[in-house]
């Protein structure tokens, strides 16, 4: 097939399709940051639970409900973050949103729920003496969001991969076992 024949076989995008492709490939990147800034925060919390096994060993595993203040920087850094991971999925979810899709759409709804329940824990830990039995779930929700929000990363990779957006090439598909 000539080059000539293989772009007008290639099927033309609508202006509303081009604008979506385009408008996918800036959401892909802020998924990215929310994605990244989840992982930082996950880290930051792993700190924060090596800085109260310091604070209870020093305390001899006494005055529980003193330990939080007696955290460092690392602390206040993570409940910060924690504020910006939130806004960062508000965004995100806001213009996931848009794009209307119901696979999208039900990302979106569980990552909330999921950030939802994460700040929970996390408020529950800081003002209850950190309860021994808030801390495996606050870490748990901090893994399913990653995971919500690498699976939504796929699916908007995905979603950029319709048979409009894909170049046809004319070449002789392969079979991969």
């Amino acid at each position: 097939i000539s080059p000539t024949k293989m772009l007008e076989e290639t099927p033309q995008l609508s202006a509303t399709d081009n604008l979506a492709g385009r408008s996918t490939i800036g959401l892909q990147l802020w998924l990215w940051v929310a994605v990244l800034f989840t992982f930082w925060q996950i880290v930051l919390g792993t700190q924060v639970r090596e800085q109260v096994d310091v604070v209870s060993a020093v305390a001899g595993y006494l005055n529980r409900d003193t330990w939080v203040a007696q955290l460092g920087s690392t602390f206040s850094i993570h409940r910060t973050v924690s504020a910006l991971v939130l806004l960062l999925n508000i965004y995100v979810g806001y213009e996931l949103w848009q794009l209307a899709q119901p696979r999208l759409r039900r990302l979106v709804m569980v990552t909330m729920g999921t950030l939802g329940l994460e700040i929970l824990a996390g408020i529950i830990l800081a003002s209850f003496a950190l309860p021994a039995v808030v801390q495996p779930v606050h870490l748990t929700l901090a893994t399913l969001l990653f995971g919500v929000q690498f699976l939504t990363l796929l699916a908007v990779s995905r979603m950029r991969k319709t048979p409009q957006t894909i170049v046809l090439t004319g070449a002789a598909p392969r079979v991969v076992a």
